[in-house]
């Protein structure tokens, strides 16, 4: 889980910046 959280978080960050704006994200995990 680590890893991926990471990911988001990465991922995140990106979007935050290309948009510069602040982002509300969400997302559900299965199994």
């Amino acid at each position: 889980m680590p890893e991926c959280y990471k990911e988001l978080v990465d991922i995140y960050h990106l979007l935050e910046k290309h948009y510069k704006d602040m982002q509300d994200l969400e997302f559900t995990i299965q199994e």
